[in-house]
């Protein structure tokens, strides 16, 4: 419980400070950036959200990367193997 009341009064601060700071920009400089000055509390909460959610744990899946045959044919091609075709390697 305590947990929730702690996330949610940081989320009030993070959207009460990015709608301090989108506030205080000149229209100019709204509409520089593409943003109307109605479109600052959605914006505001949007970050506020964002911020608040978890970053995706990593995966643990090896990279893979392609690296092209030779055009000619080899000794180690299997018969079903079309020379010119990329094979795929984790590394």
């Amino acid at each position: 419980m305590f947990t929730s009341i702690a996330r949610l009064f940081h989320n009030w601060k993070r959207y009460g400070d990015a709608m301090q700071e989108l506030s205080q920009l000149s229209d100019r400089e709204l509409v520089d950036i593409g943003i109307s000055r109605s479109e600052i509390p959605r914006l505001a909460r949007e970050h506020a959200q964002m911020m608040a959610e978890p970053a995706p744990a990593p995966t643990r899946e090896p990279a893979r990367r392609s690296i092209p045959l030779p055009l000619t044919s080899s000794p180690g091609l299997l018969p079903h193997d079309a020379p010119g075709t990329t094979a795929c390697l984790a590394q």
